[in-house]
């Protein structure tokens, strides 16, 4: 497996070497539920050694705009030009936890704006 560098890895590593206690505290989850299931993606992973798990979930009704000022100056500063904000979370997360994530914009419905129509993914590695 590949070792993914982030910035939480960057201070994880370094508290470390300090003798520092280190804790990641992850954002409570318990809220999140699926209440609807009818805009399905159907996902084929062609590679199960690259990607040995691909979870997803579809969101309807995104408003695609700029990203707020804090975050494009943070993915400024790691090197990333912002684009708007369902491109720029995905590389905010990425820098940030070192999770790779996919965001893919749908056919656009009749609202201005806003995406919502499902797609097939078919991912490689």
């Amino acid at each position: 497996m590949r070792r993914r560098i982030s910035a939480w890895h960057v201070i994880w590593r370094y508290l470390k070497s300090q003798g520092k206690p280190v804790e990641l505290q992850w954002p409570d989850v318990s809220a999140f539920a699926v209440d609807n299931r009818d805009l399905k993606i159907d996902v084929q992973v062609k590679n199960s050694e690259a990607a040995p798990r691909y979870a997803g979930v579809t969101v309807k009704n995104c408003k695609i705009g700029p990203s707020p000022e804090w975050m494009q100056n943070c993915l400024r500063t790691a090197g990333i030009t912002p684009k708007n904000n369902l491109v720029d979370i995905t590389n905010f997360v990425l820098f940030e936890l070192g999770q790779p994530l996919h965001a893919s914009m749908q056919r656009r419905s009749t609202a201005a704006g806003s995406w919502s129509e499902p797609a097939r993914k078919v991912l490689r590695s």
